[in-house]
């Protein structure tokens, strides 16, 4: 899954680059305002957690695996500023509108879907700091399993989001 993390930290660097810092999700905001054990890191920040809620085993051991894509992000907390509220809001509105976009195609060294928002939790404020998480759903196609040296399928999307084969 390390290089589909890569590759949406890529997507954010380039397209967001508002975002200061993009990491795996290790439950950085906890740690950092409490245990205060986490490794520095610049806001805005945006934290990448991988859920599988499904696999698919292909030939070959090629698999498509459904996933929930969580955001989890640590934004600058606005306790005393409407402005800087209203900031953090429009950061997360471009990042939904971006992320919806984006998928891994036939060119892509990864491929997947396009992701599909599934749950906005609103923000708490925790220490100051505003940390609302936003889940996707998307299906991977991981080749981790698959021997090298053979020849892969041509695939693309049905209209129900899933990859089939068009040998």
């Amino acid at each position: 899954m390390n290089e589909l993390f890569e590759f949406i930290k890529a997507r954010i660097n380039d397209k967001l680059p508002e975002f200061k810092t993009v990491r795996m999700f290790n439950d950085q905001i906890d740690k950092d305002n409490v245990e205060r054990s986490e490794k520095a890191f610049r806001y805005p920040a945006v934290f990448i957690q991988f859920v599988t809620s499904e696999v698919r085993n292909r030939a070959s051991g090629i698999q498509d695996v459904v996933l929930q894509v969580i955001f989890h992000f640590a934004l600058e907390g606005y306790k005393f500023s409407e402005k800087r509220q209203l900031k953090d809001i429009e950061l997360t509105k471009k990042f939904d509108y971006y992320i919806h976009r984006l998928r891994g195609g036939d060119d892509d060294p990864v491929q997947f879907t396009t992701f599909q928002r599934i749950i906005i939790n609103e923000s708490e404020d925790f220490d100051n700091v505003n940390k609302p998480i936003f889940t996707y759903m998307t299906m991977w196609r991981s080749y981790g399993s698959y021997r090298y040296g053979r020849t892969l399928s041509t695939w693309q999307y049905n209209v129900n989001g899933e990859i089939t084969s068009t040998d």
